[in-house]
């Protein structure tokens, strides 16, 4: 039979349990009989003995197990040949937990029948359970002396071992049935995971190997295998060393190569796992897929420099192949985010231009990608990128428009000319022509009306209202806009919605929301310093003011932006003493954590501060983040 029609029949008969789904399965129940031997029974049966049988479930199902007991072995002793009842009373048997009367009923019928290869194995399982186990070795032999050259015979016997635990047993009957049959290409998979279940990982790991030899299609069932008996003690060093003989062994063979890059991963290996995608992409003679598979997990994990490396390795061996332009790409958005990781600027405090070598690394990439792939679908994307690093990092507002510029008469794609007309609005609004900001927002709101990009340009509309000190107007504006919570715009929406509601008067003039509006503009058009001073003096007149906590908040974004951490920390620290009401107390912890991490370079500091935040607010939208921080701050292995 071919090893996957004769794997996959296996399936359909071992117990919960044996393959590993359900390692913990209740050792007390052995399978059921098969069902055509028990319908046709069941289905002559008259009115009276199925109502008897319906009235047993209901005793076991309220716990009544006593009175199913008495009704069914009462129907047993008037139809003691009939296999429905007999099927039933090891039912309610098992369910009072009665093994010794399981092991005389089953008894009583290899007496009255013919020798029975699955009498005297359901025979053994039951004097399992019953405690006696001596006897139960002697019940499976004779069910394997009952039908010697079949080859479900071992599999069946096996299958009641592994349910009991017996894994070591069980093995050692299919090695049995290999050596009886002189087959030794038989009962790989279910060896394997025997081996796998009893901690024999050098025999799990030689099985599932030689299963890949005989089906190399077997790999995801491998993986599968072997990704439920990763994490036990001794497992990974076991399957990393097996699977390196076999490489050295077959060097060629794909099958070994992907399982070894796979191991390394799921240990956390990059270097290893980057030197089995090297050599499957030589030996294979592919263009860089493997290795871009490879660069994607190192960058989930933040194995950046083991992902660096992989994407080098594309753009020099594989310059013209498919994968080239994704590569190149992936590389400024690794340099990207190796920069904001790093809390790299570049400006220093003083305003003066300092080297950032990855946010420069990063512009380059952009910026040169269109050039090197003029056709390529990500072109406008990486155009995008470009002027965004130019307005935000690097404060070239002229090239950032120039790039904008080009972007909305170049490009087909209404999502990028939408979005590089709102950033041309952003680019004018952070060099001080309100006036013209507000012209490029109106157009794309007017242009669009409906839809994500229409509500991020009536937000910004409604900032620009703001910074000018029309509240009712920004008001109306946030008011109508559409509240779909599931978007970070309707957030910000309902943010200024409530920072207006509630810190407008009583003062006609609002003046202290007049001074947080201008100081938020400030801080927006990167003029850090005077956001600062203009914060300072708000909170000197008005600290009792509702804006207070805003205006604290919006201050530890500029003391950052001013290269002043220990700053920013004794304001994060002190604000929930401070505003303990404040929705803001929750995003106050989760930036202690982010300067100690990214200003500071305190991981310990950072990650106790990530960890404050789970304890206090489990419930909070930024807790994921702060467990992937936690997560990478310690060296763990990603989850999955």
């Amino acid at each position: 039979m071919h090893l996957v029609r004769l794997y996959l029949l296996s399936l359909t008969l071992l117990p919960a349990g044996f393959l590993g789904q359900e390692a913990t399965a209740q050792v007390g129940t052995p399978p059921s009989p098969p069902k055509r031997d028990v319908v046709p029974e069941v289905q002559q049966l008259d009115g009276q003995v199925l109502a008897q049988f319906q009235l047993a479930d209901q005793y076991i199902n309220s716990g009544q197990l006593d009175r199913a007991v008495a009704l069914i072995e009462d129907l047993y002793a008037s139809e003691p040949t009939s296999l429905p009842v007999f099927t039933k009373l090891k039912q309610v048997y098992t369910a009072a937990r009665m093994f010794d009367e399981i092991v005389t009923i089953l008894q009583d019928r290899i007496a009255q029948d013919s020798p029975s290869m699955n009498l005297y194995a359901e025979l053994g399982m039951a004097r399992q359970q019953a405690g006696r186990p001596t006897e139960a070795v002697e019940a499976w032999s004779l069910a394997i002396e009952a039908a010697p050259s079949a080859e479900m015979t071992y599999r069946i016997v096996a299958n009641y071992m592994g349910q009991a635990r017996l894994y070591d047993e069980a093995a050692a009957t299919l090695n049995q049935g290999r050596e009886s049959l002189g087959d030794p290409l038989l009962y790989r998979a279910e060896l394997a995971n025997l081996y796998g279940l009893a901690a024999n990982y050098e025999g799990a790991a030689s099985e599932y190997l030689s299963l890949l030899i005989e089906n190399p299609d077997a790999g995801d069932l491998v993986r599968a295998r072997l990704t439920r008996l990763i994490e036990a003690e001794g497992a990974a060093d076991a399957f990393s060393g097996a699977i390196a003989r076999a490489v050295r062994q077959d060097p060629l063979n794909r099958s070994y190569r992907e399982l070894a890059a796979w191991i390394a991963l799921e240990r956390g290996d990059f270097v290893a796992a980057l030197d089995a995608n090297i050599a499957i992409d030589r030996l294979q003679g592919e263009q860089g897929q493997s290795l871009y598979g490879f660069a994607g997990a190192a960058i989930t994990a933040e194995a950046f420099n083991e992902a660096q490396r992989a994407l080098s390795i594309i753009a020099e061996r594989h310059a013209e192949g498919p994968i080239a332009p994704y590569a190149h790409f992936s590389m400024a958005q690794l340099s990207q985010k190796l920069a904001e990781q790093s809390g790299e600027h570049a400006f220093d405090a003083a305003g003066q231009r300092v080297p950032a070598p990855h946010y420069e690394a990063a512009l380059a990439s952009y910026s040169t990608f269109p050039e090197r792939f003029p056709r390529h679908v990500a072109s406008g994307e990486a155009l995008a990128r470009a002027a965004e690093l130019q307005q935000s990092v690097f404060r070239d507002y002229a090239a950032a428009e120039a790039l904008l510029q080009t972007l909305v008469a170049g490009s087909n794609d209404p999502r990028l000319a939408g979005n590089a007309r709102l950033d041309l609005g952003r680019v004018a609004l952070r060099r001080g022509d309100l006036g013209a900001a507000r012209r490029s927002f109106a157009q794309v709101e007017e242009g669009l009306r409906i839809g994500p990009l229409a509500e991020s340009a009536r937000l910004e509309l409604a900032r620009l209202d703001f910074y000018e000190g029309d509240f009712e107007g920004a008001l109306a504006r946030v008011d109508a806009m559409n509240q779909n919570t599931a978007t970070d715009v309707a957030n910000d929406a309902i943010s200024l919605k409530l920072l207006l509601r509630e810190n407008t008067g009583p003062d006609s003039l609002s003046e202290p929301l007049l001074a947080y509006a201008t100081a938020e503009l400030l801080q927006r058009q990167q003029r850090s310093r005077e956001a600062l001073d203009t914060l300072d003096a708000l909170l000197g007149t008005a600290s009792a003011h509702p804006i207070s906590d805003e205006a604290d908040f919006l201050r530890v974004k500029a003391l950052r932006s001013l290269q002043r951490p220990e700053d920013a920390l004794v304001a994060l620290e002190s604000f929930p003493g401070r505003y303990p009401d404040s929705y803001l107390v929750e995003r106050t912890v989760f930036l202690r954590g982010e300067v100690y991490e990214r200003e500071l370079g305190n991981s310990a500091a950072a990650t106790e501060a990530y960890a404050d935040l789970l304890a206090r607010f489990p419930g909070s939208l930024l807790a994921p983040e702060a467990r992937s921080r936690i997560r990478r701050l310690r060296g763990d292995r990603p989850p999955g």
